[in-house]
């Protein structure tokens, strides 16, 4: 928990999300450059850098966490007390947002809802555009066979599909994540079948 902020009361730290603004108009190493600068502004801003994800920023003052901000391409996402709300002002002046929410928004795939009480986080939207694969009756009940070059392409999507859907909202499925996994280069129909039926359950 942040420092002097009450998980349950009005003052809990709120994320928000910031775009930056003509973010899309850069090539490749132009935003290579902008997200470097962003780094090093947040280091000379006092923040440090996680070991474990380069894109995650921590503020702490005498071992209390104030405030964390995560850089994803060019939206920001960060939560703090009044303390580290003065710091993004200051970053705001060198990278301006073109936009920023901070009640309920989209990002990467999941919906962000927040309240007094809590955050809570919805991946429904991006589970309900997955697109699962169709296979004829006759090549289902040859579940022994190799895959197709072109089945196998959609084993691997599916799989990766799987991953993300893992990672984001159903860590009960991640046994068969990594059991489809160790098939990639070997599947069979009855693996394409399986891989169909987790990701629709």
């Amino acid at each position: 928990m942040m420092n002097g902020m009450d998980q349950t009361g009005s003052d809990i730290a709120k994320l928000e999300l910031e775009k930056l603004k003509q973010f899309n108009t850069y090539e490749e190493e132009d935003w290579k450059r902008q997200l470097d600068g962003v780094k090093d502004e947040l280091l000379n801003l006092g923040c440090r850098q996680s070991k474990l994800d380069p894109a995650l920023f921590i503020l702490t003052v005498k071992g209390s966490v104030q405030g964390i901000f995560c850089c994803h391409v060019d939206e920001f996402l960060h939560a703090g007390n009044e303390e580290f709300e003065k710091l993004m002002e200051k970053l705001r002046k060198r990278f301006i947002p073109g936009k920023i929410e901070k009640e309920d928004f989209r990002y990467i795939g999941f919906m962000i809802k927040q309240n007094n009480e809590g955050i809570q986080l919805d991946h429904s939207i991006y589970m309900e555009k997955l697109d699962h694969q169709h296979i004829e009756p006759r090549r289902a009940i040859q579940k022994l066979k190799q895959l197709t070059q072109e089945e196998q392409k959609d084993y691997r999507r599916m799989v990766g599909q799987l991953n993300w859907e893992v990672q984001g909202s159903r860590p009960d499925l991640a046994f068969e994540l990594v059991d489809l996994s160790t098939k990639l280069k070997s599947a069979l129909v009855c693996d394409l079948l399986r891989a169909i039926k987790t990701l629709e359950s």
